[in-house]
């Protein structure tokens, strides 16, 4: 009986019930799509990183990071691959022989890593291939080809098929340079690699450097989610070497995830408050319009705590026809743009700086709408408290006075 006079009590004031409703709408429909937005950018940075840079995980010799010399290479790779092959976590790898040095052109001189790899293992770890621009990738040129970024080519003020010298050290610490010709351009996705690292076979440093080993294996996985996991287990079964993932190779890519989660609790509680505001401010003014038909009800026998029921359920009912809709209207608005996406292609220029796609499409994690959903429950019954409370203190004899 109380929830039959509590959905007839929501719909005496058709316009306040509805704006409410209409308020709880907008606000939930608002609240989904920056969650999406927000999570699409920050996704989208994350991953382009992981794909197309850092991998998921990374192993070098222990004294690389404070040393980075030929002495501190990963010795017995194979032994190291045998290890990652029983893996069923892990997807493919490469191995990278590092070493950095300048290229220079007829025009220019450049800093820059160069990165001696094989081209099919590299191209399954960080798809190299996708992202030519121009030319080929290590399928044409049969002597010492070289594939750079766009952004190296314009300062080295080359173009295909353009000879570049590599000057280095090699593992005897002697100045050594070698003649490449580029043979792809690409049009890099991260940041670093287009700043400054160019990729030639791994073979042809190998020649240059006289060294065999690798100073870094790049590590993709089947599940990002995994990757806690395959690091402890490598920890475990390759002791001698550091175990980095890509949070440890990029704490800032983890910083910005936290402070993507932060932003949205920020505004999720800020829109909240506004409706919790908006609740208390209708449910009150809807109890001082019933003051008399409550004191009716409590002068023939309904108890006080049926009262304050009557109250909650009536906000609670509200709240169950706002936010499945605004829901809807969410889901359908990341849906659509999942598909379309938003175009930023104006500022592709500054975008590609952090590493992120001039186009963002949109999707959202299945447990934001749960946690939004138990979110709204809980605001309009704090919404509802104090209105309801206020509604059980009515005196029967005054409020029957009431006009």
């Amino acid at each position: 009986m109380i929830f039959n006079i509590s959905w007839k009590n929501i719909w005496r004031n058709k316009l306040r019930s509805g704006v409410v409703i209409g308020a709880m709408i907008l606000g939930v429909w608002a609240l989904l799509f920056l969650f999406a937005f927000s999570d699409s950018i920050t996704n989208n940075m994350v991953g382009n990183s992981i794909k197309y840079d850092y991998s998921h995980i990374q192993l070098h010799n222990k004294a690389y990071k404070n040393d980075p010399t030929f002495n501190n290479s990963i010795s017995g790779p194979n032994e190291v691959e045998t290890v990652l092959a029983g893996l069923p976590q892990v997807a493919s790898y490469s191995q990278r022989l590092m070493v950095s040095g300048m290229v220079a052109s007829a025009n220019s001189t450049q800093g820059a890593m160069i990165y001696g790899i094989d081209p099919e293992a590299e191209a399954s770890v960080t798809y190299l291939d996708d992202q030519l621009a121009e030319g080929t990738y290590f399928t044409e040129i049969k002597r010492n080809p070289i594939v750079l970024s766009q952004h190296m080519a314009e300062k080295l003020k080359v173009r295909l098929g353009s000879k570049v010298v590599l000057t280095f050290q090699d593992s005897h610490n002697n100045i050594t340079a070698g003649s490449f010709r580029i043979e792809g351009i690409i049009k890099a996705k991260s940041p670093r690699i287009n700043e400054g690292v160019v990729f030639v076979r791994k073979g042809d440093l190998e020649k240059l450097t006289d060294w065999l080993q690798p100073q870094e294996i790049g590590i993709v996985l089947q599940d990002i989610q995994e990757v806690e996991l395959v690091k402890a287990a490598l920890q475990t079964s390759l002791p001698a070497l550091e175990v980095a993932s890509y949070k440890d190779l990029a704490p800032d890519l983890e910083v910005m995830t936290q402070q993507t989660k932060i932003s949205k609790t920020v505004l999720m509680v800020i829109i909240m408050l506004a409706l919790v505001f908006g609740i208390i401010n209708t449910m009150l003014m809807a109890v001082l319009e019933r003051t008399k038909e409550i004191g009716m009800l409590m002068a023939i026998g309904m108890k006080r705590i049926r009262v304050f029921t009557m109250i909650m359920i009536e906000t609670i009912l509200i709240s169950l026809a706002g936010a499945p809709l605004g829901m809807l209207m969410g889901y359908l608005t990341i849906v659509y743009f999942s598909s379309h996406g938003f175009d930023f292609s104006a500022y592709a220029a500054s975008l590609e700086q952090y590493g992120i796609d001039s186009i963002i499409y949109l999707s959202l994690d299945a447990s934001n709408y749960f946690m939004l959903a138990f979110t709204v429950v809980v605001t309009a019954v704090l919404g509802a408290v104090y209105p309801a409370r206020k509604a059980t203190k009515l005196k029967p004899v005054e409020a029957l006075r009431k006009l």
